[in-house]
């Protein structure tokens, strides 16, 4: 019985997907479309003396890309359009945690987001632990993380092609959840550090390089006897998803 609810909560969550995606990305007739100039912002943030960081970060529609390069805790390059305001950043250091927040714009309805151009390069710093949580909307992802020092990664995406650079050395075990509704999906695996994926997948292909069954798991070589794991769940609703080790 949950095996049926699962299945048929994640067939609604693909014909809400698909509508979603219809009126983002297709040009709904109902949609209007305003060629406006396009706006762009860079902004700072410091570490503030925090020793390990919780990054949260929520983007509606748009390109996004992240990677491990900020001489600070953030540099963040926001590019929209000029009818939309720049999105918030708030961060706040308790103890010897920070806690990062980067959220959106607010929108009066869905014709201001359809067809706008709104673009996000963050560099994260590599220099303490952090845990990184995503909320995705619509739109195209590629997020470099082998550079930072990721303890945590939830990643919950909508509608969009997703590319996700995990081939890092680290020597701790990181946790990463995947929950996605439709979309291309391909994951970037390190070949030393032991690696361990189940994946749940509703429509598509699921293709794999580097990796072999382990029972209904998909595991490296190097897992058996690795000190050191990236454990990984993937829940999609529907599309490919791509999943290779690399040297």
């Amino acid at each position: 019985m949950i095996v049926e609810h699962k299945a048929g909560r994640r067939v609604v969550m693909t014909m809400i997907v698909l509508v979603i995606a219809g009126l983002l990305v297709g040009g709904c007739s109902a949609v209007r479309r305003v060629e406006v100039k396009t706006v762009s912002k860079t902004r700072f943030v410091k570490l503030k003396g925090a020793e390990s960081v919780r990054a949260d970060i929520a983007m509606d529609a748009g390109e996004l890309q992240i990677d491990g390069k900020a001489s600070g805790l953030l540099k963040a390059k926001f590019r929209y359009d000029r009818n939309l305001s720049q999105p918030s950043i708030e961060y706040d250091v308790r103890g010897d945690t920070g806690d990062l927040f980067i959220r959106p714009p607010r929108h009066k309805s869905l014709i201001q987001i359809a067809g706008t151009r709104n673009r996000w390069d963050l560099s994260l710093t590599d220099k303490v632990p952090i845990e990184l949580s995503i909320d995705l909307g619509a739109g195209k992802t590629v997020l470099a993380l082998s550079e930072l020092d990721l303890e945590e990664l939830d990643i919950s995406g909508g509608v969009g092609d997703t590319t996700i650079d995990l081939s890092g050395d680290w020597d701790h075990d990181v946790d990463v959840s995947i929950d996605q509704g439709l979309g291309n999906l391909k994951i970037l695996l390190p070949k030393d550090l032991g690696v361990r994926i189940d994946v749940d997948l509703g429509l598509g292909n699921l293709k794999r390089s580097g990796l072999k069954n382990d029972g209904h798991q998909y595991v490296n070589d190097a897992y058996d006897d690795a000190r050191s794991v990236l454990d990984i769940e993937i829940d999609q609703g529907a599309g490919n998803i791509d999943l290779e080790v690399v040297d």
